[in-house]
């Protein structure tokens, strides 16, 4: 892999990776440094790539996830757990300025945040990955490190379930139909 096909594989996944990881860490300083972490480890690993194993954009994901992980479980992170802003929301699920106006999709989004948030870090990534990043359950499984696809679908299903409860409980009754 050429250094020019890297620099257009970073423009290209970047704020993807980046939403990613923010999903994870909840913090954009931390999501920013770990997203240029995983391009940095990618791209002195780049001769390990192998594109029959799955695509880059799998590959720098899995990357990403294990340094998030990494980042969240290590001993010396000693800091408090910080909640997302409402604008922050917006901007990450819209991936555009943030809007001054409070509507009712900006409503739901809370609530479907607050509930996200209540999930373990597993459950609530691997619905991320199937459903905001459109990951086939191979790919999370991969980028998850579970044995199967079987593995990744448990747990999509098992935190679907847990969020549609959270739904149900703030009046949002048909949002995982």
């Amino acid at each position: 892999m050429l250094t020019a096909d890297f620099d257009d594989l970073y423009q290209k996944h970047f704020t993807e990776i980046f939403s990613h990881c923010y999903r994870i860490v909840r913090n954009k300083q931390d999501a920013e440094e770990l997203s240029n972490e995983a391009f940095v480890k990618a791209y002195f690993k780049r001769d390990q790539f192998d594109e029959k194993k799955g695509s880059f954009r799998s590959w720098i994901f899995t990357i990403a996830t294990h340094l998030a992980f990494d980042f969240i479980d290590s001993a010396d992170q000693k800091r408090q757990k910080q909640t997302n802003s409402l604008d922050d929301i917006i901007y990450l699920a819209n991936d555009r300025p943030l809007p001054d106006e409070h509507s009712e999709q900006e409503q739901l989004l809370k609530f479907i945040n607050d509930c996200l948030n209540q999930l373990n870090n597993k459950n609530r990534i691997a619905i991320s990955l199937r459903h905001l990043q459109d990951f086939t359950l191979q790919e999370i499984a991969k980028i998850l490190g579970l044995k199967s696809h079987n593995a990744a679908r448990k747990r999509i299903i098992a935190g679907e379930k847990k969020l549609k409860k959270c739904l149900e409980r703030k009046g949002i009754e048909d949002y995982l139909s």
